[in-house]
This record gives structure tokens, C-alpha cells and sequence, in this order.
């Protein structure tokens, strides 16, 4: 009996483990079930989520065109209304746009092509200043000389002869003794004005008025890179009238130098006035010989013979100092006017640029497709764990 009640005990057990084992089995399949039908929820919202991120990325794709296109239009507006600024064409901008629109690398060819026109335009201004502004310094410059020969010519100032390249800076310093010829002497009350401009020139020309006379009428030191007068050791006798028949000696300028007025005299007698004779000549006319040498100058009146020429240099000197410095003035301030005009063009191409369309919107487009591509790359990425899932349980 034992052995029987073990037995059927036995089957009992065994039923109730079979039992448990399909229970299990039940909650098993269940819980399988439940797992693919979250998987397949999954799989459907991945899906969702990926269709709308696709949509998302053609919406963001389309909008960088748009944005793209408006801005070119943007710039083909801003281009006509230029004054100084000459960017490129709008139509030649536009396969250069829409790749960068593509790519979005680096400045947009809009940015580029105002910054080049902006650089440009500046530069070329700034030359132009530059140069206005050298010419300007130039012109202040001269007036500044021009006024100051004017305060020397009213002080009594008086321009000599210009001095030849034979002459040293050097050769007729204060140490010197003596004066020029032009400086000791005047004409003699009875010569012409017109007859004095030909002499005066004459005498120019052919380096005696303002070759160096000393007190004692002697050749100046050896090393001296001058001319001098001197006088001769014979008279001339050739009967021509000679120059003191028309120059005297200024008795008061030869006295400053302590020049004998005897001195002068000789060595103007050396000069003969004629057309012919002498081979030391001079004419009214401007003609004059000097050995092998002769020529003829002529000027409208004299200038350093005489205190009354000298003067009267002096003023016409004045006279025509006045009109170059007014004229110099005026040059001054339309210099000046342009350089203010330049400035304001300068500026004025600074504020085109500024006014320039910007790609900022086109920019942020960029930045929402990059963003949407991002999105639709992770999207994809979690579709293709969601699709898997469904398919091992499956298999399971």
C-alpha cells in the first residue's frame, strides 16, 4: 500500500511540474508577444520619426535655395544703387552661389565680391588722397618760400645775378673784399631806360655784371673759383667810346667797400661801347664781345644797375610774388576741397559696403539643413536597430 501511495504521489508531482513548465511557458509566449508588438511600436515610431526628419531636410534643403535666390536679388538691388563701389555682375555671382549654397564653405561669393569691390575702391581713393595731399604739401611749401622772399624783398632784400656753376657757394663770403660790378656802379643820368635794359643785358651775358671787382682792382686769391675785374696794365686806345661814358661809379656803395671810385673807372674803360670796335664790347642793343666770344641777350629793363632799377626790381619782384602766392592759396584750398571730397567718397564707399546685403539668413539656412541631415542620419540610425529587433524576437 505505501508502495502505491509513492507511486501515485509520485504521478502527481510529475503532473504538477508539467504543469508549472506549460505555465511558464505561457507567461513566456506572453511576454514574447508583448516584447514584438513594443518592438513593432518602436519600429513604427522610428519610422515616423525618420519620415519627418526626411521632410524636415527637403523643407530646410528648399529654404536655403529660397534664401539664396533672395539675397542674390538682395545684392542686384543694393549693385544699382552704387556710387562708388563696382562689384561684380549679379548674373556672374550666380553659379558661384548656388554651389556655395551647396557647401556652404568659406565667405559666400556675395561677401567676397563687396569686400573686393570695397577694398578696391578704398585704395584707389587713398591714392588719389595720397597724391592730393603731396601736391597739397608741395604748393604749402612754395607759397611758404614765396612769402618769405616776399619779407626779404621788403626788407630790402636784393636778388642778385644768378650765380653760375663755375662759382663756389663758397667764393663770395663776408670775408671778401670787394663787390660786383652791378652793385658799384649806375648809369649816367642821360641813357635811356631802353638803352639801359640792352646794356645791362649785355653786360650779363657775357659774365662781366657780375664778375667780382676788388678794392685795388686785383686778381682775387689763386684758389678763389670766381670772376674778377681787373685792371689792365695799359689803357685802351682805340678811340671807340668805353662803358664809363655810360655807367658811373654809385659813390656811396664804392665808399662801402672802400673802393676808390678811381678803380671803377678803369676797369670800365677796359669795355668799349660799339658794335665794331673793341675786342671788349658792348652795344645797346644787348650785342657784346668778350674776345672770341659774342652774343646778344635782351631783357625788358634793368634790374641791379642802379638803386632806382633795383627798387623798382624789388616792387615788380613783390608785385608778382603777390599774384603767385594768391594764385598758390587758391590752388591751396581746391586742393584742400578735394582732399575733403575724397575723404567723403572714402567714407561714402565704407557706407556702401556696409549697406551691402548680408548672408546671415542664408547662413542660418545652412546651419538648420546641416541639422536636419544630422537628424535624419540618427533617425536612420535608430530605424535600423528598431527594424532588427522585431526580427530576432521573431526568430526566437
Amino acid at each position: 500500500v505505501e508502495r502505491a501511495r509513492r507511486r501515485v504521489q509520485d504521478s502527481v508531482d510529475e503532473r504538477q511540474r508539467a504543469i508549472d513548465h506549460v505555465a511558464r511557458l505561457v507567461e513566456a509566449v506572453k511576454a514574447a508577444e508583448s516584447n514584438l508588438t513594443s518592438a513593432k511600436q518602436r519600429e513604427t515610431e522610428c519610422q515616423g520619426q525618420l519620415d519627418e526628419a526626411i521632410e524636415q531636410q527637403h523643407l530646410a534643403a528648399k529654404n536655403v535655395e529660397q534664401r539664396g535666390r533672395a539675397m542674390l536679388a538682395r545684392y542686384r538691388a543694393w549693385r544699382e544703387g552704387l556710387t562708388e563701389l563696382s562689384p561684380t555682375h549679379a548674373d556672374d555671382l550666380a553659379d558661384d552661389l548656388a554651389a556655395w549654397c551647396d557647401n556652404g564653405d568659406g565667405a559666400s561669393p556675395i561677401r567676397r565680391a563687396v569686400d573686393d569691390a570695397r577694398t578696391s575702391a578704398t585704395n584707389r581713393l587713398l591714392a588719389m588722397r595720397a597724391s592730393m595731399k603731396q601736391q597739397l604739401s608741395q604748393v604749402r611749401e612754395q607759397i611758404a618760400e614765396w612769402q618769405e622772399q616776399r619779407q626779404g624783398l621788403e626788407a630790402g632784400r636784393h636778388e642778385p645775378p644768378p650765380r653760375p656753376h663755375t662759382r663756389s657757394a663758397e667764393a663770395r663770403g663776408e670775408a671778401q673784399h670787394g663787390a660786383p660790378l652791378w652793385a658799384i656802379v649806375d648809369f649816367a643820368d642821360d641813357v635811356p631806360e631802353v638803352e639801359r635794359a640792352g646794356f645791362e643785358a649785355a653786360l650779363e651775358a657775357s659774365g662781366i655784371l657780375d664778375a667780382w671787382l676788388t678794392p685795388d682792382g686785383q686778381l682775387l686769391d689763386a684758389a678763389t673759383m670766381d670772376t674778377c675785374l681787373v685792371i689792365p696794365d695799359e689803357q685802351v686806345t682805340d678811340g671807340a667810346p668805353r662803358l664809363n661814358d655810360v655807367l658811373r661809379p654809385d659813390a656811396d656803395a664804392a665808399a662801402a667797400v672802400n673802393m676808390h671810385e678811381d678803380v671803377v673807372r678803369r676797369v670800365l674803360a677796359q669795355i668799349a661801347v660799339s658794335s665794331e670796335h673793341g675786342s671788349t664790347r658792348i652795344d645797346a642793343t644787348g650785342a657784346w664781345r668778350n674776345g672770341p666770344l659774342h652774343g646778344r641777350w635782351s631783357k625788358p629793363a634793368a634790374q641791379h644797375i642802379g638803386q632806382a632799377a633795383r627798387q623798382r626790381h624789388r616792387l615788380n619782384q613783390i608785385a608778382a610774388l603777390d599774384v603767385q602766392i594768391e594764385e598758390g592759396q587758391q590752388k591751396q584750398m581746391r586742393q584742400q576741397a578735394a582732399i575733403d571730397e575724397l575723404d567723403r567718397r572714402i567714407a561714402g564707399a565704407e557706407e556702401e559696403a556696409r549697406q551691402s546685403p548680408t548672408d546671415d539668413d542664408v547662413r542660418q539656412s545652412l546651419a538648420d539643413r546641416a541639422a536636419s541631415e544630422k537628424l535624419v542620419a540618427d533617425c536612420r540610425t535608430r530605424m535600423t536597430v528598431a527594424s532588427a529587433c522585431p526580427r530576432l524576437l521573431n526568430k526566437q
